[in-house]
């Protein structure tokens, strides 16, 4: 009788498991199987090349040691933005004696990364004198969130801001943490691609190398132009011209389609003002230029009434440097991006008026 009860309760056990041990073994075996592209001679074959943006993001460790390690007495002046403002170079703002530029900007922040960049600098023995900000709507947007998950937000910070993040963030975070193919998304494109050469100018001289090798090539010159340039860079531009109004249409569908506006990125933004204000560290929010095509896009949406609405509600005008309508040079690369010869025009417009202020 006892054998019989022992024997029922077995096998109904068994049967209630049975449910869970199918997907749990699943989970298993993908993490496991996702795990095999940590190895280069796996990776080669399926992440493409030229995907520069986590090199950007994760050569930043290496420019917070060498901000913290400069012995100067120089005021710091930090730049906080994308890559419209990336360009920006050391030697266009030290034309003063006693001032020392970082440029921290990475390609298509979140505002939530902007203030993870700003607590890290607060950490910091030696402090910022003055931050330029800067702010775009686009930096609002959902999918802003993609490149800080993947390659910069730590758990520590995540967990800080607990509250402001939506069940999308919380899933999204942790699934590009825990999986390669979700942080370095893969291409069938590689397996032709990578195998390919590359050539490039460096030190007057022509290098030829695989395209799978230009990753850690390009890591190298991140590493030294954050030494000597303290992280100014030359943004690279995709080859491929499209028209400006397809393209811009096409980029506001990408980050603007959804009904909804993330409200966390408001919360951040408010964070990072109020952290500012309480280390009495003076700042001013830089609006970066737009096409012609793009602006009129916000313009019909409303979204530009949106945007200033949001800006003239947590920061005085003095503060805002509106350069969105800047029209000394309007030749530009994409909806976003002015050309090499305009970012010059538009670096300099900036310092003067931040000089001046």
């Amino acid at each position: 009788m006892y054998n019989e009860l022992a024997n029922e309760s077995n096998h109904s056990c068994r049967k209630s498991m049975n449910p869970y041990i199918y997907p749990i073994t699943l989970f298993l075996f993908c993490f496991l199987v996702d795990k095999l592209f940590y190895f280069s001679f796996v990776r080669d074959y399926f992440v493409l090349w030229n995907r520069f943006e986590s090199v950007a993001y994760e050569t930043r460790e290496n420019l917070f040691e060498i901000y913290e390690n400069e012995n100067s007495s120089k005021q710091r002046v930090v730049l906080i933005g994308s890559s419209r403002m990336a360009s920006f170079q050391r030697s266009e703002f030290e034309t003063r004696n006693n001032i020392s530029f970082y440029n921290f900007c990475v390609p298509f922040p979140s505002v939530a990364y902007q203030l993870y960049i700003l607590e890290r600098l607060l950490s910091s023995s030696k402090k910022p004198s003055l931050i330029l900000w800067e702010l775009d709507l686009s930096l609002f947007s959902e999918e802003s969130h993609n490149y800080p998950f993947r390659y910069s937000l730590n758990y520590s910070f995540f967990w800080k801001y607990r509250n402001f993040w939506t069940k999308k963030n919380w899933i999204d975070f942790f699934s590009k943490k825990f999986f390669f193919v979700k942080k370095y998304p893969l291409s069938f494109k590689a397996l032709i691609e990578n195998f390919q050469f590359f050539s490039y100018f460096r030190d007057g001289q022509l290098i030829k190398v695989q395209k799978r090798k230009v990753i850690s090539k390009m890591k190298e010159i991140f590493l030294e132009l954050n030494e000597f340039n303290h992280g100014g860079i030359q943004v690279p531009v995709s080859s491929e011209k499209k028209p400006l109004e397809q393209e811009a249409k096409r980029v506001w569908i990408e980050l603007f389609q959804k009904d909804k506006f993330p409200t966390e990125q408001l919360l951040f933004l408010q964070e990072m003002k109020k952290k500012l204000e309480q280390e009495n560290i003076v700042f001013f929010v830089i609006i970066p230029p737009h096409s012609i095509e793009y602006r009129n896009i916000l313009k019909t949406n409303l979204q530009e009434e949106f945007f200033q609405t949001i800006l003239l509600k947590n920061f005085s005008s003095h503060r805002i440097l509106n350069f969105s309508n800047f029209d000394f040079c309007s030749e530009f690369e994409d909806p976003f991006h002015l050309s090499g010869t305009c970012i010059r025009q538009f670096s300099y417009a900036v310092k003067k008026e931040i000089f001046r202020k």
